[in-house]
């Protein structure tokens, strides 16, 4: 029996490589989530875009979610401002 060798070059494999037919799970579940990762990069962005346009849109015609209902609580979170301002720094 002659012994395993690298294809075209003639020189021998290394020792338990020729009883290996492909990669391992874990190799493929790695390459898998790195072309995922690169697969849904595009729609991450055109979530960030279309966030971005509603936005802008809100904030140009004012437009409010608030309901009557609701209404307290933007009072309370007007009148915070402050202190609303203080921790935002202070968590920097």
């Amino acid at each position: 029996m002659q012994p395993a060798t690298v294809a075209g070059t003639g020189q021998p494999a290394a020792p338990g490589c020729d009883d290996l037919p492909g990669l391992h799970w874990l190799n493929r579940l790695h390459m898998l989530t790195g072309v995922l990762g690169y697969a849904t990069s595009p729609m991450w962005f055109v979530v960030l875009v279309v966030s971005s346009i509603l936005t802008s849109i809100q904030a140009v015609m004012d437009i409010s979610i608030s309901s009557p209902a609701r209404t307290r609580c933007s009072r309370v979170a007007a009148v915070r401002d402050g202190e609303i301002a203080a921790v935002l720094t202070m968590t920097r």
